[in-house]
C-alpha cells in the first residue's frame, strides 16, 4: 500500500509539472523574431499565434491576410500581461491570459507567411469563410448581411447602433452563438 501511495503521488506530480505552461522571461518593448502559427482570429488584425513556448496575442494590420493555420515569420515587440487583480474590474489582459495567451505583440516588420497547415479548426475556418462571402454575395443589404452572420455563422461586424438596439429591446441575448444555435444549424 505505501508503494502504490508513494507511486500514485509521484506520476500525479510529475504530471502536475509536465503540464504547467511555463512563460519564457519577456523584457517589455524588446523585439524576438516570430515563428509560430495562427490560431485564431478574434477580429479583423488580431489574432492568436501559438509557437513552441509561447502563445502570443498579435496585432496586425488589417490588410494583412492571414488564416487559421498559416506559419508566420517576422520581428515583433513583446510586452507581457499587465494583470490585474481588482475581480470587480473587466482587464482585458486577465481575460486573455484565462485563454491561454501570454504576452501581446506588435510587428516590428512585416510578418511573412511561411505556409500553412490543416487541422479541424482551419477547415471549419476556410468553410465559415466561405459561407460568409456566399452570404454577402446573396444579401446585397449590409446590415441584414452582417445580422444573419452574426446569428448564424458567429461573426462579430455588428455596427454599435445594431449592437444598442438589441441591448434596448432586451434581445442582445440572441446574438450569442449556443450549442443550441449551432445543432439547429447542422439539423437543418
Amino acid at each position: 500500500l505505501p508503494f502504490i501511495l508513494f507511486t500514485f503521488t509521484g506520476l500525479f506530480s510529475t504530471g502536475l509539472y509536465l503540464s504547467e505552461t511555463k512563460t519564457p522571461a519577456i523584457i517589455s518593448g524588446e523585439t524576438y523574431q516570430l515563428r509560430g502559427r495562427c490560431e485564431q482570429i478574434l477580429s479583423p488584425g488580431k489574432i492568436v499565434v501559438s509557437s513552441p513556448h509561447l502563445c502570443t496575442y498579435l496585432q496586425v494590420p488589417d490588410s494583412t491576410e492571414i488564416t487559421v493555420g498559416d506559419s508566420l515569420a517576422g520581428l515583433i515587440r513583446l510586452y507581457p500581461l499587465q494583470t490585474s487583480h481588482n475581480r470587480h474590474d473587466f482587464n482585458y489582459d486577465n481575460y486573455l491570459q484565462h485563454q491561454g495567451i501570454q504576452a501581446k505583440g506588435f510587428p516590428a516588420g512585416e510578418i511573412h507567411k511561411t505556409g500553412h497547415s490543416r487541422d479541424l479548426y482551419s477547415v471549419c475556418h476556410t468553410i465559415r469563410n466561405d459561407l460568409v462571402a456566399k452570404l454577402q454575395r446573396v444579401i446585397p443589404d449590409s446590415t441584414a448581411y452582417k445580422l444573419l452572420a452574426a446569428l448564424c455563422l458567429g461573426c462579430r461586424e455588428i455596427t454599435s447602433d445594431t449592437k444598442e438596439l438589441f441591448q434596448n429591446t432586451g434581445t442582445i441575448h440572441i446574438l450569442a452563438i449556443s450549442g443550441l444555435h449551432i445543432g439547429a444549424i447542422f439539423a437543418f
